[in-house]
């Protein structure tokens, strides 16, 4: 510990300049580490999801310009013209095309897949074929679907697929632009990126957005190799757009709102509107027109996009005309390259490290809101300048991991000066916390001597009643000191006094004039020990010494305990053997008795031979079941319980049936009366049936002839309760209190004559205790009985 190191103290000014010094240091290595970290989770892939929610924030939707309008096939549309676009004729798009190309539009792009080839396609054609020849050479855009097969992406940065679904061959030939309109949302199922190129059965092909912004141009199908030109992760359009693009191909469009006061982003019209004539065919004068499904309850094209925060889902073709109108304002956008991330990332990580470790800790916190929230508004002002998508995530873990970590440096020394000015304080705390466990007090005051004097090398001793010194209790060693002499401890013994005869030191123990222990101590340094180390040391064995007697006082009870339940388990084990060597010969005996009685030439037996063969067998089975009842007891007192669910009226059933030819042969009247749709029972049924005969055949013994016996079961709430009520001889008062314990038998007029081992109620009691119930009765002797067991219910 710093406060017992002897050493001349410095300056306070050099002492404060070197701890700015390490602080300084300190902030350095916990920036370089937290960059570290936050670039292997970016470069890792890892919280790509809340990287690109949080990366949202900077999306801020632009104006769109007067470009742009939508027909949408809405709920009226499709009352109009059929629930499915399988059911409409395509004279209905026809007219919708010749409708655009009177009222001056420039290009008119479908979001709606022509697949299957139509009775009214020469229809449509013929309009599109109109139209192009037409004033306003209306061009049109007819969408296809690319089928994926393998790895997207290849050395062309396309998307490439295998198969493609195209409009039927009479459209697909009259069509002045085709393009794709897949689309692939990021990790968080968002759409932020278009199509630009595609790899199409190794051919070159268009997305939609791009193929409509050409026709825009008006640029011929067979020009379109000298208008679009790739470089490294950019695409190039008329030399005037320039798209960055990731390896697939994939580029980042701007998102618009509508400056009309409409709920759509783009100006919106129903299509059943336009082809009844109630739209201005002027609002349509050189425009580009997207027709697609929107504001339809059947609509299931739709996708969410980083300016979706109000909730509301964007369909496909406003997907397309967000795209386009990204081109036609050539506002596009990009995301800061990998080296300037990871050079942010370390720069902020660093600098905020540095600042944070400079303040006080309580404007760590503040300080670090105030980064976060001047970040965010770098990030905001750096879109709406120059369109680059910042990464705010990686930045703000940049910013706030150092600000925790910084605290949790600060709470870490401010700790380790607390904990070297409260050792003394601590160490009798943990001691007198461990003062019932001797193994565990022992190296906890070893661990104090170690901090008290590092280095060393030590042992603790053990007293015997003599005050001498009986056994090395715990050791440790060093590599620095040497070992510790026997002889100094038996003289601190011997002396009861501290004794220090450099390097060595042998502390006594002590409590109420009775040596507990000694430790003794070897210094590792050349140096003699100071003299606050030696009243250290002092106060420690006193402190200590009540929680080493409570420690020592606890282990010889636990000794004690310990040999008390080995003058038990040695008893249960010699009950059980002797109950299971006199098993077998018992049962020889018995059966040796019944095949005598029991055979053909038994007239031929004198009277008092079977006499006493009678005896010998009701003897036997006497002996017999005392066996029984002794080794139930023993499997209930050790646990030995083997519980399933069974039917407990069924089984009370059972034993009843069982005792009716003694009750019978007595002329008794059982009555059994169980509750239907019993609750089953979960218990040990080889248990509980011995007990449930226990009390229905006691019932049967101490009853007289021609008395009753009624015998009830019954559910109440979470527990079935067996009730076995009978006219005997009754239980005298004086007998009621020991009426459950082990070999007693009640004095009552005819119970001496009534066979019996005196531990069936014992056992019954010990199966309803195992099984979480109970047993009780009540009685009067000459009138009878009534005993009481419940146990638990299976639902319990």
């Amino acid at each position: 510990m710093v406060a017992f190191v002897n050493k001349k103290r410095l300056p306070t000014s050099v002492r404060s300049t070197r701890r700015e010094r390490l602080i300084q240091q300190q902030s350095v290595w916990i920036g370089l580490i937290v960059a570290l970290v936050v670039i292997i989770l970016w470069w890792g892939g890892l919280f790509t999801g809340a990287r690109l929610r949080l990366n949202d924030l900077v999306f801020v939707a632009s104006p769109a310009s007067d470009t742009i309008r939508i027909i949408a096939i809405d709920d009226a549309s499709f009352e109009r013209y059929g629930r499915s676009l399988t059911d409409w004729s395509r004279s209905v798009f026809a007219n919708v095309v010749t409708w655009l190309s009177d009222a001056g539009a420039r290009v008119v792009t479908f979001d709606v897949l022509f697949v299957e080839e139509s009775d009214d396609d020469e229809t449509l054609a013929a309009a599109m074929r109109a139209a192009r020849n037409s004033d306003s050479r209306l061009r049109t855009v007819l969408p296809m679907v690319g089928v994926q097969r393998g790895d997207i992406g290849n050395i062309n940065q396309q998307v490439q697929y295998q198969e493609t679904i195209r409009p039927p061959r009479l459209l697909f030939d009259e069509a002045d632009a085709l393009g794709y309109i897949n689309a692939y949302p990021d990790a968080d199922n968002t759409i932020r990126r278009q199509l630009s190129l595609v790899d199409a059965e190794n051919n070159t092909a268009l997305s939609l957005a791009l193929a409509t912004y050409i026709a825009y141009l008006r640029v011929p199908s067979s020009a379109i190799d000298q208008v679009v030109t790739t470089g490294d992760k950019t695409v190039t359009i008329a030399s005037s757009r320039t798209l960055q693009t990731d390896a697939f191909g994939l580029w980042m469009p701007n998102y618009f709102y509508s400056a009309e006061e409409t709920s759509d982003l783009f100006p919106t019209d129903s299509l059943r509107a336009v082809l009844a004539g109630e739209i201005d065919a002027a609002l349509y004068q050189d425009k580009i027109v997207f027709v697609g499904v929107m504001n339809s309850t059947a609509l299931t094209d739709l996708y969410i996009v980083p300016t979706a925060s109000s909730g509301r889902l964007t369909a496909g073709v406003e997907l397309h005309a967000n795209a386009v109108e990204t081109l036609v304002q050539n506002n596009a956008l990009s995301e800061q390259s990998q080296w300037a991330q990871v050079v942010i990332v370390l720069i902020l990580a660093v600098g905020c490290s540095v600042i944070y470790g400079q303040v006080r800790w309580y404007w760590v916190f503040p300080v670090a809101i105030l980064f976060i929230a001047g970040w965010v508004i770098i990030a905001l002002v750096t879109f709406s300048v120059s369109r680059v998508v910042v990464d705010v995530f990686d930045a703000l873990l940049a910013l706030s991991i150092p600000a925790v970590v910084v605290l949790l440096a600060h709470f870490a020394r401010e700790a380790s000066a607390r904990r070297a000015n409260e050792f003394l304080l601590h160490s009798v705390v943990d001691v007198s916390q461990q003062r019932m466990a001797m193994d565990k007090v022992l190296p906890t005051i070893a661990d104090d001597l170690r901090r008290l004097m590092p280095d060393s090398a030590g042992v603790i001793w053990l007293s015997d009643d003599d005050n001498k010194v009986q056994s090395v209790a715990h050791r440790w060693e060093s590599t620095q000191a040497s070992s510790v002499d026997e002889t100094i401890a038996r003289r601190a013994f011997a002396s009861a006094r501290l004794i220090h005869e450099h390097p060595q030191i042998a502390v006594p123990i002590v409590w109420q004039a009775h040596v507990l222990a000694v430790f003794s101590v070897t210094s590792a340094t050349s140096k003699r020990v100071r003299a606050a180390t030696l009243a250290m040391l002092q106060s420690l064995a006193e402190e200590i010494a009540p929680s080493l007697e409570n420690a020592r006082l606890y282990e010889a009870l636990t000794r004690q305990k310990t040999l008390i339940e080995q003058s038990s388990e040695i008893k249960t084990q010699m009950i059980r053997m002797a109950s299971h060597d006199l098993n077998n010969p018992l049962t020889n005996i018995l059966v040796t008795a019944q095949l005598l009685l029991e055979n053909d030439d038994t007239v031929l037996i004198d009277a008092k031979v079977r006499q006493s063969l009678e005896r010998m067998q009701r003897s036997s089975e006497q002996m017999r079941q005392i066996i029984q009842d002794i080794l139930s007891l023993e499997r209930v007192r050790g646990a030995v319980v083997f519980k399933s669910a069974f039917d407990f009226g069924e089984l009370v059933r059972e034993v009843t049936a069982q005792e009716e030819s003694d009750a019978e042969a007595k002329s008794q009247i059982v009555d059994i009366m169980i509750d239907d749709d019993l609750p089953p029972t979960f218990g040990d049924r080889q248990l509980l049936r011995q007990a449930v005969s226990n009390l229905i055949g006691n019932a049967v013994k101490y009853t007289p002839v021609g008395g009753s016996i009624n015998i009830t079961v019954r559910a109440d709430i979470d527990r079935l309760c067996l009730e076995v009520e009978d006219t005997g001889y009754g239980i005298p008062e004086k007998d009621q209190r020991s009426i459950f314990r082990e070999f007693f038998r009640a004095k009552s007029g005819a119970a001496p004559s009534i066979p019996g081992t005196g531990l069936g109620l014992s056992l019954v009691k010990a199966v309803a205790q195992a099984h979480g119930g109970r047993v009780w009765f009540r009685s009067m002797e000459g009138e009878g009985s009534t005993f009481f067991m419940e146990v638990p219910s299976q639902s319990t």
